[in-house]
């Protein structure tokens, strides 16, 4: 694996009445590295939404990243925004005795980079 993109964040989106289908373009290896916003129209704030509660996530580990899908149409204007959420965490344990395999290795600095990459948006 590559981190073959500099971006992190897809939108902001303008829905269509009813749309529920919305791209992202970088890749997430679990649909909760995903932070999406919805500011419906008339709302001052936006309104952070979460995978699995108010919508799903498709094409997890993608290069290109995906789409989310909203279990329910969004009215005309409300307005998406999506942003990656990786947690700054380590959960490989690397042993000093075992067998050596490069995806694992390589997926560890991919998710470091994909953690810089958050640092450099803010």
């Amino acid at each position: 694996m590559t981190v073959n993109t500099r971006e992190i964040t897809s939108g902001p989106y303008a829905a269509a009445l009813g749309q529920t289908d919305f791209d992202y373009t970088f890749r997430v290896v679990n649909p909760n590295h995903l932070r999406v916003w919805v500011t419906y129209p008339g709302a001052a704030e936006p309104t952070e939404v979460y995978p699995g509660t108010d919508f799903s996530v498709r094409d997890v580990g993608e290069d290109d990243g995906g789409k989310i899908e909203f279990f329910v149409g969004l009215p005309k204007n409300t307005i998406v925004y999506i942003r990656s959420n990786y947690i700054s965490t380590q959960d490989t344990a690397f042993d000093s005795q075992g067998a050596y395999f490069p995806w694992i290795h390589e997926g560890q600095f991919d998710y470091v980079t994909f953690l810089i990459q958050q640092l450099e948006d803010m």
